[in-house]
């Protein structure tokens, strides 16, 4: 994100909201496992930040833009994977 910044490159509204909602994610997945529940909100929650992130890459991106959004994806398979489900299901749903 700072290299984004550093370059001016735009900044969709969706981006920030895309990493704010992958960080409500990672709390809640992290509640869940300690509470012994079903992810089933923190899994929400990863999709509602890839489908930001979406909505940022469709707004228009530069190079460092389009990397933090891929990051998202990346970051939001990775925790759909960690709340259980198979590494193909995680990466089909978050767009890997």
């Amino acid at each position: 994100m700072v290299a984004l910044l550093d370059a001016r490159e735009p900044v969709p509204p969706d981006l920030p909201a895309a990493i704010e909602t992958f960080g409500q994610a990672l709390r809640l997945l992290h509640r869940d496992f300690l509470a012994g529940r079903t992810p089933e909100i923190a899994r929400s929650q990863a999709l509602h930040a890839v489908e930001a992130g979406r909505r940022a890459r469709s707004a228009g991106l530069g190079f460092s833009g389009t990397i933090v959004a891929s990051q998202i994806f990346i970051a939001a398979g990775e925790l759909l994977q960690a709340s259980g489900l198979t590494k193909a299901e995680a990466d089909r749903m978050a767009g890997v």
